[in-house]
């Protein structure tokens, strides 16, 4: 954990707290996170296949805590190397799992202890192959649920409707790369204040910036492109946006 002080000028200070593993080898490959409305912190640890809880309390002091609530797989695979988290309105914790190729959503009450709960719902690809590796998602104001397809090089957006139930839905929005190559496996996704979504790309070494309407219909518009030549900006993969967005 960074300060919002240690954040405001460019050097290297020393994180303000540190998190580690406990010893069960749980926090292996953490790849996303995401803050519940209570103020726990969750975590997607890709290569143990699991989701991870840390309360309040244990997130205090630096330290090796034993999660409070650790998710595995049920036995049906589907989470596989999960790489994004969102929590809907509803409290539902939504995550895309990059090797499975779904989005999955617990319940709140599946997240109340540890154990293998089957997802409450689980979406696959719908059958073009759009859902491919998919990384980090974030919802929009409307409620629709944005991933960046790693594998396609395409951002998907689902609707509250496609997130209803279990299945195979089409995105409602794909937005592709330009022809420019600066859309190459997208990582991270995150919204700002001004509801411009921002995206990782790390392959291109470039953050890119999609305005409202550029993301109204499905398409292949021009980003805003930041690159990494003249900002140091080397393989960004997470992204967080800021109260001031930043």
């Amino acid at each position: 954990e960074y300060t919002s002080a240690q954040l405001s000028t460019t050097r290297g200070p020393t994180p303000e707290l540190i998190i580690g593993d406990s010893g069960s080898g749980d926090l292996d490959c953490p790849s996303a996170l995401a803050f519940d409305e209570d103020g726990d912190l969750w975590v997607a640890a890709s290569d143990s296949d699991e989701l991870l809880g840390y309360s309040q309390t244990q997130l205090a002091s630096s330290g090796t805590p034993v999660p409070s609530v650790v998710l595995s797989d049920d036995g049906a695979g589907q989470l596989a190397s999960p790489a994004g988290l969102a929590f809907d309105a509803a409290g539902d914790l939504w995550v895309s799992n990059a090797a499975a190729g779904t989005l999955v959503a617990y319940s709140p009450d599946q997240l109340t202890s540890s154990g293998a709960p089957a997802p409450a719902l689980s979406l696959a690809d719908d059958g073009s192959g759009s859902l491919n590796s998919p990384h980090q998602i974030a919802f929009d104001t409307s409620g629709d649920l944005w991933v960046a397809s790693s594998g396609t090089n395409q951002l998907l957006a689902y609707s509250p409707e496609a997130l209803a139930s279990s299945g195979s839905p089409t995105a409602s929005i794909v937005v592709s790369d330009d022809g420019s190559g600066s859309l190459d496996e997208p990582s991270g996704v995150a919204f700002d204040p001004s509801g411009d979504l921002w995206v990782t790309s790390p392959d291109s070494e470039s953050l890119l910036e999609y305005t409202p309407g550029e993301l109204s219909t499905t398409g292949a518009p021009s980003a805003t492109v930041v690159t990494g030549t003249a900002t140091e900006l080397s393989g960004p993969y997470g992204i967080a946006i800021s109260g001031a967005s930043t």
